[in-house]
């Protein structure tokens, strides 16, 4: 499936799956913004109480989809619990996706994303993240898969470039759901022992919603990206150490029969290393599966990867 029939079926099948989720919750609000951008006007997901105090948590979170395809309904279903649960605002947002936009603009394209979400929380959401300011400061950013790799890079970014700072804004979290964040090229040596997941399934994993993850798709979305796998905006593996020393908590979470399993267990130890609190979650049945609208099996596996999925955002907004 090329990058086009990919992109079209998850347009059909991502909305057509939140109609199959349970009901929107009594007391939230579902709605849809337009922000400006460098690239085009972008659409912005937003799922809220309807009336949320301005101490209220805001969760920014980034879809995957191979950097190539995906909407900002694919993670509906976190999002509602997350604005049931804690009482969050929760901004569902995309990005530029290759081919047409190579590396770094997926990135940038999420940073400029990023920057406005923080500057525009108050009039837009009704909530100040802004610490200076009274508010609580708890700020995450997340997302799947090469969601979580953007959101991982913008982390770091914002600690390296400042722009959030001089607004007197932090990111206080990290959600990262089976991200891609090694390269061989960029695999420090002290952990090449933990790095054999894509040996292991070259061919992916695991079932169902968690459909299997090749290396050869990988590898694919590699030559279609062109990234610069030394860089920061490819891997916060790469930015400076007074940068890594500063990144907030980080919750990851990984499927067992992952190619890309072991990308995650070995950025648990990188930060760990770095004196960065983080947590990680492995489910070892599953494959390349996130907690999102395709996770409707209802099985044992399902459920403990919703209230994994719970259980690590609480930990990071300090509930």
């Amino acid at each position: 499936m090329d990058h086009l029939e990919l992109r079209k079926k998850l347009e059909q099948w991502e909305p057509e799956l939140v109609k199959t989720l349970p009901p929107l919750p009594t007391g939230l609000v579902e709605e849809y913004i337009t922000i400006p951008s460098s690239s085009s006007p972008k659409k912005l997901k937003i799922i809220r109480p309807s009336h949320p105090p301005a101490t209220a948590p805001l969760i920014l979170l980034f879809h995957g989809g191979g950097f190539r395809a995906g909407t900002i309904e694919q993670l509906t279903r976190p999002g509602r619990e997350f604005a049931e649960a804690f009482g969050a605002v929760v901004v569902s947002a995309s990005y530029l996706f290759i081919p047409e936009h190579p590396f770094p603009a997926p990135v940038e394209d999420a940073y400029d994303t990023l920057l406005w979400v923080a500057r525009n929380a108050g009039e837009a959401f009704g909530v100040d993240v802004r610490r200076e300011k009274g508010g609580r400061g708890r700020f995450v950013v997340g997302g799947v898969s090469a969601g979580a790799s953007l959101a991982a890079v913008l982390a770091a970014l914002a600690i390296e470039r400042g722009d959030l700072s001089k607004e007197g804004v932090e990111i206080t979290g990290s959600f990262l759901a089976i991200p891609r964040l090694v390269e061989k090229e960029i695999l420090p040596s002290e952990y090449a022992s933990l790095w054999t997941s894509r040996e292991e399934y070259p061919n992916g994993g695991g079932e169902g919603f968690s459909a299997a993850l090749t290396v050869k798709f990988l590898e694919l979305t590699r030559s279609l990206l062109k990234p610069d796998v030394h860089s920061p905006l490819y891997s916060p593996i790469n930015a400076p150490e007074e940068v890594l020393k500063q990144l907030p908590r980080t919750y990851i979470q990984v499927g067992g029969q992952d190619c890309l399993r072991d990308d995650g267990v070995v950025y648990e130890r990188f930060l760990k290393d770095r004196g960065v609190e983080v947590r990680l979650d492995s489910h070892p049945n599953l494959g390349h599966g996130a907690y999102n609208v395709f996770a409707q099996k209802g099985d044992e596996d399902e459920q403990r990867l919703r209230d994994t999925t719970m259980e690590g955002m609480k930990w990071l907004l300090g509930l």
